[in-house]
């Protein structure tokens, strides 16, 4: 066999004739197809580039192995290889190939001992910088550039190693290997190539780690978007607020006992608060009886920051079932679902109008009172509070700025609903003025104020807004929020709860510096304080005129 440049060791047991045979058939197979061109591989070239160089220079080392022996002596055998491998540090080491040829026991047999002993052992050798391949009969595994084409059929079974190429990404970053197994191998591959690798390779194997890591987490992931998907929650806790369970549970009740006073079956409300109990609003408590947790409290209609109004409220949960309706034409789905606009269907009544704008009231004190200490707010002067509601805004305001006074502005049916008028010590620094903000003129004052107003609006009728304001006071004010350029989850949402609701939209920073410039505006400066949803934005007047265009 000498002549044909390879070297053959005989491990003990060697049966003779048999090994001999199936050496010769393996370096016959190499010789043959591993070391040149196909017409099926796809590509020009050998079927592997290493081969050629490595039998002409007599760098192919066959080894036999009698299975017959046992498995433990084939690890030993590969153990040494990867050792000696892995040590071999001389120029040539890269053309040299280590071609493990098993017999002494059925094909059938012999291919399930390769398959196993790879999947087992090829991390290590990856590892150490080299590469493990399994070569059978009828191995399907596909070639890269053709998936018909079928490289590592061979017509005995063999186990083959050599070192590691930067072109072996592709066999590491193979479909068929699970997540983790990949970014073992593939982080075994950027510690040896570390430095070595051109752009092309480097983005090659960054997308390969990102490709195992998407399988990693795809179990995960897919719970987490499930839960995402999940409306049950939120009809638990609408289900809690209508019912006004937490209200009739300030003392602990049973199921039955609840019954009687909400109005619900006893089977299905215990299904409910059981559901609930998931979400840790209520718990069960001794006997059948069920008490509030912390969050649970929010949910009755009296507690500081109550939430009942607000989950209760089965417009919202509704509203995007029409959702799609946006997203295909731009415009809010409101009317769609509902069949008349937002603010005209939650206001055609007195009483729909007082609900909503106690509701706003509520909210506007929260949203608002983490702002209140921001040097921005004037001390002295006149306030204009423009789409103010009924004035939650200016009664924090003025409650800490005994030198401020007011003009609270918004729809007639509005102001009337302020309390301002009579409030005991704020009521002489306050006037109302019935107006709409977009065709009447807006009264005088220092400073502006625009609070959670233009979120409402497409840009241009924001733009007429803004474009009112000018006259109004040389200074103007925007209570909104200011969006990240990217994430801000929650404020990505809202962004397209106005869309759908009443067609308007949330803004980044260069989103406001666009609509202000458009309304003769500059923005000046945004004052934020943490934890708070809401910042403020300080603007003042580029060029004068109430036009919404520039002059």
């Amino acid at each position: 066999m000498q002549d044909r440049k390879f070297r053959c060791s005989h491990e003990p047991g060697e049966s003779g004739k048999s090994a001999a045979d199936r050496a010769g058939q393996a370096l016959e197979w190499m010789e043959s197809f591993v070391a040149a061109p196909h017409p099926d591989l796809g590509r020009p070239g050998d079927v592997c580039p290493f081969m050629r160089n490595a039998l002409r220079n007599g760098r192919v080392e066959l080894r036999q192995w009698d299975a017959t022996a046992g498995r433990a002596e084939l690890d030993r055998i590969l153990v040494s290889v990867r050792e000696e491998l892995a040590g071999d540090e001389s120029a040539e080491a890269a053309r040299r190939s280590v071609v493990v040829v098993p017999y002494g026991i059925p094909d059938d047999e012999l291919i399930g001992l390769v398959q196993s002993v790879q999947r087992e052992l090829k991390s290590s050798f990856v590892e150490s910088g080299l590469m493990l391949g399994e070569f059978f009969p009828g191995n399907a595994a596909a070639g890269l550039h053709n998936s018909e084409f079928h490289p590592l059929a061979s017509p005995v079974p063999l186990l083959g190693a050599r070192h590691m190429a930067p072109t072996d990404l592709a066999f590491l970053a193979a479909s068929d290997i699970p997540g983790d197994e990949a970014l073992r191998l593939l982080g075994h591959y950027r510690r040896i190539f570390a430095g070595t690798l051109g752009d092309a390779a480097e983005r090659k194997l960054a997308e390969a780690e990102e490709r195992a890591r998407a399988v990693v987490l795809a179990p995960s992931e897919a719970r987490r978007l499930r839960s995402l998907a999940d409306p049950a929650p939120g009809r638990v806790l609408h289900a809690l607020a209508v019912l006004g369970v937490a209200d009739h549970l300030a003392t602990p009740r049973s199921a039955v006992q609840l019954s009687e006073l909400v109005g619900a079956p006893v089977p299905v409300l215990d299904r409910i608060l059981r559901a609930a109990a998931t979400l840790d609003v209520v718990a069960p408590g001794p006997g059948d009886e069920w008490r509030l947790l912390p969050a649970g409290t929010l949910l009755a209609t009296d507690t500081p920051g109550s939430l009942r109004a607000e989950f209760a409220d089965n417009d919202m949960f509704a509203l995007w079932t029409g959702f799609m309706h946006s997203v295909r034409t731009g415009e809010p789905c409101y009317p769609e679902v509902f069949g008349a606009p937002v603010f005209e269907r939650i206001t055609d009544t007195p009483e729909k109008l007082a609900a909503f704008h106690r509701q706003m009231h509520s909210r506007a004190h929260e949203m608002y009172e983490p702002l209140l200490e921001l040097p921005v707010w004037p001390g002295t002067g006149l306030i204009v509070d423009v789409g103010g509601g009924t004035g939650a805004l200016l009664e924090l305001l003025l409650g800490l700025r005994p030198g401020l006074h007011a003009v609270l502005v918004d729809l007639p049916e509005v102001v009337a609903l302020s309390a301002l008028p009579e409030h005991p010590l704020l009521s002489d620094r306050v006037r109302l003025r019935g107006a709409d903000m977009l065709t009447d003129e807006l009264p005088r004052g220092d400073v502006a104020v625009l609070a959670a107003v233009l979120h409402n609006w497409p840009d241009e009728r924001a733009v007429d807004i803004l474009a009112a304001c000018r006259d109004a006071a040389p200074r103007l004010l925007i209570v909104d929020r200011v969006l990240a350029e990217t994430g801000d989850r929650s404020g990505r949402l809202n962004d397209l709860l106005m869309l759908s609701a009443c067609g308007g939209r949330e803004r980044t920073r260069s989103g406001w510096s666009e609509l202000l410039g458009a309304a003769g505006f500059r923005l000046e400066g945004v004052h934020e304080m943490p934890g708070a949803e809401l910042s403020v934005m300080e603007c003042g007047v580029a060029w004068p005129g109430r036009a919404g265009r520039r002059p």
